[in-house]
């Protein structure tokens, strides 16, 4: 069942099988219709590999809001903005810190329990779980800074 959920390779953007909800969300991909464009790449892990091979051009982050707190080192939740291979992404955002196994675990218990839209606390985060679906597939899943 997971690794249905997670690997089986499903049509995206017209191309059939040639997207799986784990490329999506933790490798990332790029939009080739139209103008181009990054989409999913959710996961801090592939962004620092990434960056280290100076494939992704890091703009910017706007940290979340935290109940009394303000922004500090051991910030977990970002939303940020880059270029990955030339293409920009505007708007993501990314658990920094946790493993793949808690992502997959949370998203995977948003898709079969959630909706669309998942408010859970993490930790000192208000935060909003966004999975969509493809089918019985999950089609993209991250975190969002509930304010």
């Amino acid at each position: 069942m997971m690794t249905s959920l997670w690997f089986d390779l499903y049509g995206r953007g017209g191309t059939s099988g040639s997207s799986s909800a784990f490329e999506h969300v933790f490798v990332g991909e790029i939009k080739q219709r139209g103008e181009q464009q990054v989409s999913g790449f959710h996961n801090w892990i592939q962004f620092y590999l990434e960056e280290s091979k100076e494939r992704v051009d890091y703009q910017g982050y706007i940290f979340p809001r935290r109940r009394g707190q303000v922004p500090d080192a051991e910030t977990q939740l970002l939303t940020i903005q880059f270029e990955w291979n030339g293409v920009l992404k505007s708007v993501s955002s990314t658990l920094v810190g946790v493993s793949p196994e808690f992502e997959i675990a949370i998203y995977t218990l948003c898709f079969y329990l959630g909706g669309e839209d998942n408010y859970v606390e993490l930790g000192p985060y208000p935060v909003n779980i966004k999975c969509y679906r493809l089918g019985n597939k999950i089609g993209s899943a991250f975190p969002i800074a509930d304010s």
